[in-house]
């Protein structure tokens, strides 16, 4: 039997708003959680629709992702983020796939404060509103370091999938 390893890989930016100046770079990567595996082996092999949108969301606790975490847990377990400038979670938007990986390098996530806070990681869900328990989480990660934003800085995500043959 043939296997697929999937992953969620994540490049998250903390940069200056004046500036455009990039501070800090990371790049995390995290299995997608059961609740995200069981909604694309249901698309793929079972003929179940196709989410129309993801979003990215951030979370604010020090927080190490689960295989078991799903949308209706995140938001309390991780401490989701609600309090940044967008209106709702930030719409990923992929590129083409290639090399069998779908990334949002055109249009990354782009997240502005008002006030201080510290980031965590991120999560990608097909709810977009902040603090939403329904839906389906199909990805969820915790950067290696946490970021530090403010009114001046803003944080930059590159999130996507990878499917590998093994």
């Amino acid at each position: 039997m043939n296997q697929v390893n999937m992953g969620a890989t994540y490049v998250v930016e903390l940069f200056d708003k004046r500036t455009g100046v990039v501070l800090h770079r990371d790049v995390a990567k995290n299995l997608v959680p059961t609740e995200g595996l069981n909604a694309m082996a249901n698309i793929l092999f079972a003929g179940a629709a196709a989410p129309a949108n993801l979003y990215i969301g951030l979370y604010g606790a020090d927080y190490t992702p689960l295989p078991t975490v799903t949308a209706a847990t995140l938001p309390a377990l991780a401490g989701e983020i609600t309090d940044y400038e967008q209106a709702s979670r930030v719409l990923f938007v992929p590129d083409a796939v290639v090399a069998g990986a779908i990334l949002n390098t055109a249009n990354k996530a782009e997240f502005s404060f008002a006030a201080p806070d510290q980031v965590y990681g991120a999560f990608m869900s097909t709810n977009s509103t902040k603090g939403g328990t329904t839906g389906t989480l199909f990805s969820a990660v915790k950067f290696p370091t946490v970021k530090n934003v403010d009114a001046d800085l803003a944080l930059r995500v590159h999130a996507g999938f990878q499917f590998l043959s093994i």
